[in-house]
Formats: structure tokens, C-alpha cells, sequence
């Protein structure tokens, strides 16, 4: 029997709008459904608690409201670190043995001024050096924390939508990896109803150049008939679909990503259609657009030689992903090297910016070109590769190490383990 009344304790600090974001979270919590087929033996993760530091620890009810509740949601913001109520609420739950149930969210600032000190650890590792001989390394471990941060009612919505699966995730004990592909299932089929009600000429008009995408892909060329017919149906998916999708909440993300999917693959097989595509307008930035959104656009110009653009196109990105901006010396010391070096003609290159293991072979700010002597053609292919692997694979990663403007070539094998534990941006 669950000696715990509740699933987890909502804390924030007493702020009008921290209490407003943890109610948001909380709402999406609740609202969450675990998709159908995954095992019910799980713990809970709707039922909660809340407390918003406004008493202090020393009373009773205060310790009795937290015994009864396994695990905790921390909201962070600049508010927090400093928050002493905060502090003593995390030493408590950690003498009683729960330190792991712990969830920081971070919902404003950055993360060395939002977290609590609590979260941080240190380790210290052993690296071989060229010469034969180890050096021993000490660094702190950032933690990993749910990110809430959103420069715009939109984007905010969207990782309010992806954080809430890490977090059930968390709390149910389930791997992320199979809610979150049960999700996109999930919303796939949502987006294929949807689709009917925007109008079947531009859903037939979509079918169409993701076929030709296809056929682009496949075989690399493209009879003159069916290059002037798609040149038709490319200016009907760019000027009418997006005008159908605008006032549909979400489908405006979906159509983006359908798009530059297509053109990705198109670009991929430097395919005669794209003679057709009025490129300047699908990659231009938009207001609203994401940071994925912007990043994908960005890559396609940079692999369409546009390297002036390209760069724009990823400073937009910068100042849109708050991951971006925590690791941005890395982020610029990467694209630069992407830029520079042309690399358009082996495809992505993907930039760790951080891990979670202890044991992580690839060190932050290095860059993925290849595995098993394999580019990347698509920005799909680093994920399509990572999902495919199967649990115990060793890998030969190709990597690029930059230092002081120069860079430099390793090989490093990695397990299918380490490679999922990583958290990367596509270039």
C-alpha cells in the first residue's frame, strides 16, 4: 500500500508569477493521460500538494505536509537560490532518504542564479592525455532540470507541452523515450484529422511534395513534367496551407516542420525540383517561429551555401533557446566551424552541449560529424541513428574538438547508453 498521500509537493517561491507557472504545470500534470499499451504498474503522478513558502518549516503541519507527498517539484527562478524557506524544505526531504524524488524546474533567470546550490555536485574524472599520461579533472555537474523558460506565449506553451512528459516520466518511473513516442503518435494522429478540416486541395498538395521529397530522395532526379507540376504544388503548400493552419493552435508548428522536412530531403539529393521552391520565403524568419524552427531553417541555408544567412539564422536561434544561451561560447565556437569550413557536402554536424552521465566519453562543446563513417545527410539522421541503435551497441563517433579557434579531429567509440543520455543541437 502507498504510504504517501499525495504524488509529489508543488513548491515555489511566493511569487505572483512563479505561483502562476506552477499552477500551469500542475493543471498539465493532471491533465496528462498515459498513452494506452504502457504497463499500469506505475506510480501516480497527478495527485499533489501545494506549498508556496509561506510558513515555516518549524511547524508541524508544514513537516506533515511534505512526509505525506513522494516526491517534490522545485520552481526556480531568480527568486529561488536565494529562498531560505526553499533551502530548508530541500534538506528536509533529503534526510528522509528522497533526494532522488526531487524535480527543479526552471522557470526563469539563468541556471547558476535560479538553482539552488543544493542541485549542483562535483566529480572528479581522468583523462588520457596525447603523451600517454592522465590528468585528473575536477568539474561541477549542472544539474538536469525541466526547463520552462519561453520567450513567447507560444514557445512557452510548446516546452510547458514537452517538459510535462519528462516530469510524469520522473514520476511514474516509466522511460521517457516510451511516452514520448507514444505521444508523438499520438499527436501525429491528431494532426491527420486536422488535416482533413484545413481542405483536402492542400492536403493533396502536401502528399504530393513530400512524395516528391521522396522520389527526390530515392533516386536524385525528377522527370521535367513532374518538376513543373510540383513547381505549382510547392506555391500552393507555401502561400495557402500556413494560411489555413494560422488559426488553428498547433497546426501552424506541424505545416512548418512538414515543409522544411520535405526541402530538407530535397536539399539532401541537391534534387532538380528545387529550382522550383521559392526558397527565400520558406526560410525566412518569421515572428513566432521557434528556436527549432529557426535552427532547421538555419541549416538548410547553411547546406544551400548561404552562409551569410546561415549565421544570421543562428544568432535568431540564440537568442530564442535559453539551452542555446547557457552554452553559447560552445554554440558560436560550433557554427562558425561549420560555416567556415563549408561543410555543407558531409551534411549536420551535431554539438553536445551537455550529459548526465558520469561517464560520458564526449566532453561538452564537442561536435558529432559521423558515425561508423557515416555523415549526416538529413537533420533527421542523428535521432533516426541514436533510435535505431540497439541497447549495448558500441559505436565509432567522429568528433571535432575546438580550442582556441583551432580544431581537432578524435575518434571515440560509445554505447547506445551514452549516446542517449546526451543532449545535443542539430546544425
Amino acid at each position: 500500500m502507498n504510504k504517501f498521500a499525495h504524488d509529489y509537493l508543488l513548491v515555489s517561491p511566493s511569487d505572483d508569477g512563479d505561483i502562476r507557472i506552477a499552477r500551469d504545470l500542475a493543471a498539465a500534470l493532471s491533465s496528462y493521460r498515459i498513452p494506452k499499451g504502457i504497463s499500469e504498474e506505475h506510480a501516480g503522478y497527478a495527485d499533489f500538494s501545494e506549498d508556496f513558502c509561506e510558513r515555516p518549516i518549524t511547524e508541524e503541519a508544514v513537516r506533515q505536509q511534505m512526509d505525506s507527498c513522494r516526491a517534490m517539484i522545485v520552481i526556480c527562478s531568480s527568486r529561488t537560490k536565494e529562498d531560505k524557506a526553499i533551502s530548508e524544505r530541500l534538506e528536509y526531504f533529503e534526510k528522509t532518504g528522497r533526494r532522488d524524488a526531487i524535480i527543479p524546474v526552471l522557470v526563469s533567470g539563468e541556471s547558476r542564479d535560479a538553482i539552488p546550490s543544493f542541485f549542483y555536485t562535483t566529480r572528479t574524472i581522468e583523462r588520457i592525455l596525447k603523451d600517454g599520461t592522465t590528468e585528473k579533472i575536477t568539474e561541477e555537474l549542472s544539474p538536469i532540470a525541466s526547463d520552462l523558460r519561453g520567450e513567447s506565449k507560444s514557445e512557452y506553451r510548446s516546452m510547458l507541452a514537452y517538459e510535462t512528459v519528462r516530469i510524469v516520466a520522473a514520476l511514474t518511473g516509466l522511460h521517457p523515450d516510451e511516452l514520448e513516442k507514444r505521444h508523438e503518435r499520438r499527436r501525429k494522429a491528431r494532426f491527420a484529422t486536422l488535416a482533413l478540416g484545413i481542405g483536402s486541395v492542400s492536403v493533396i498538395a502536401a502528399v504530393i511534395f513530400l512524395y516528391l521529397g521522396f522520389i527526390a530522395y530515392n533516386e536524385g532526379n525528377i522527370a521535367e513534367k513532374q518538376t513543373a507540376a510540383s513547381g505549382k504544388t510547392v506555391d500552393r503548400i507555401v502561400s495557402d496551407l500556413p494560411q489555413k493552419a494560422a488559426g488553428i493552435s498547433g497546426a501552424g508548428t506541424v505545416v512548418d516542420e512538414a515543409i522544411l522536412g520535405s526541402l530538407d530531403a530535397l536539399v539532401a539529393n541537391e534534387s532538380a525540383n528545387l529550382q522550383n521552391v521559392e526558397t527565400d520565403n520558406i526560410l525566412k524568419i518569421s515572428e513566432g517561429d521557434s528556436a527549432s524552427i529557426v535552427l532547421k531553417k538555419a541549416s538548410i541555408l547553411r547546406r544551400l551555401g548561404e552562409y551569410a544567412a546561415a549565421e544570421t539564422a543562428y544568432e535568431a536561434a540564440l537568442s530564442l533557446s535559453s539551452l542555446l544561451k547557457e552554452n553559447e561560447d560552445r554554440y558560436r565556437s560550433a557554427y562558425k566551424y561549420a560555416i567556415s569550413e563549408e561543410r555543407a557536402e558531409v551534411g549536420y554536424v551535431v554539438l553536445i552541449v551537455g550529459y548526465d552521465s558520469d561517464v560520458s566519453p564526449i566532453a561538452r562543446g564537442e561536435i558529432i560529424t559521423a558515425f561508423d563513417g557515416v555523415p549526416f545527410a538529413k537533420y533527421r539522421d542523428y535521432s533516426s541513428f541514436v533510435s535505431e541503435l540497439i541497447p549495448g551497441a558500441v559505436s565509432n563517433a567522429e568528433l571535432v574538438t575546438i580550442s582556441g579557434g583551432k580544431s581537432e579531429p578524435r575518434m571515440q567509440k560509445v554505447t547506445t547508453e551514452q549516446l542517449k543520455l546526451l543532449e545535443y543541437v542539430i546544425l
